[in-house]
């Protein structure tokens, strides 16, 4: 049993003489880790699959509410399929569908946008390429939700508590 490891490269020497990797080992004793890139996964045992940190949390409150997946709210829902007047090439998806008595809501989980909430609201461009093409795909989401009177919120993360979601959802 190994007892002194207290560095990084220390383990990695004892990986090696066992002719390991410290990705094997990880694994080993029950985790998964993810590829480069792929950010935070979780898969639910009725198949909701949720892609970072703030799906989850957000899927997570409407489990808490009593909310079913697949029958009460619904992920990653093609534009197409409820806005009207739209290219049906758009390959836009909303994160999220809800339907609470009978009153639909369409939720756009802001994630990316974390740091840039600010940013967004103004109207502002963001240095970050990524982020910024991001931000003007969100923009034209929520100019389709508005242009068909649709309920809808952007969430970001820091609107992510239970405080500001039961304002949203009671």
């Amino acid at each position: 049993m190994l007892t002194d490891i207290t560095s990084y490269p220390t383990c990695c020497r004892y990986l090696i003489q066992d002719n390991s990797s410290l990705r094997s080992f990880v694994e080993s004793i029950g985790f998964n880790l993810i590829d480069c890139g792929e950010g935070y996964n979780h898969l639910y045992n009725d198949k909701e699959l949720v892609k970072s940190q703030y799906e989850y949390y957000f899927s997570n409150y409407l489990r808490n509410k009593g909310l079913i997946f697949d029958k009460d709210y619904f992920r990653n829902i093609r534009y197409a399929s409820f806005v009207k007047y739209i290219n049906q090439r758009c390959r836009y998806d909303c994160d999220y569908k809800i339907n609470i008595n009978n009153e639909i809501f369409y939720i756009e989980v802001a994630g990316m946008l974390r740091d840039y909430k600010e940013y967004y609201l103004q109207n502002k461009t963001i240095s970050n390429k990524t982020r910024d093409n991001y931000r003007v795909k969100l923009y034209n989401k929520e100019k389709l939700l508005k242009d068909n009177c649709l309920n809808y919120y952007i969430l970001f993360p820091s609107d992510l508590n239970e405080e500001y979601l039961n304002a949203i959802f009671n």
